[in-house]
């Protein structure tokens, strides 16, 4: 059975610090790598509209269905409450797909992009 590729809690501390700092930079990055047509938002609306929750709970259930796997709408749900920091980095994870995503200084600046 699929699932996410890194655990919740499998975090690398730079990318957590960054995403900590500037989550939207994070959200924005994830919107480009999973779904680039919610709602028709470019990467700096993705970044700046105020419905962050919304945004991870799509990215996470188009994430899981572009990884061959179905997450509960409960577990999104209780992900975003209950840590929302590290729900976003597995959603990071996953849109990369295993590869090294961008440094800490190019994330910051994504939305300008």
């Amino acid at each position: 059975m699929a699932t996410w590729k890194k655990g919740l809690f499998e975090c690398d501390i730079m990318r957590a610090f960054t995403t900590y700092l500037c989550g939207p930079c994070t959200i924005a990055e994830i919107h480009m790598l999973a779904k680039p047509d919610f709602l028709g938002l470019s990467k700096c609306m993705a970044c700046c509209l105020p419905i962050k929750p919304c945004q991870l709970y799509v990215y996470g259930q188009e994430l899981a269905n572009k990884g061959g796997f179905k997450e509960s709408c409960l577990n999104g749900v209780l992900k975003i409450w209950c840590c929302g920091l590290c729900y976003t980095m597995q959603q990071y994870n996953e849109a990369l797909g295993g590869s090294e995503g961008k440094g800490c200084g190019d994330l910051l600046s994504t939305c300008s992009k």
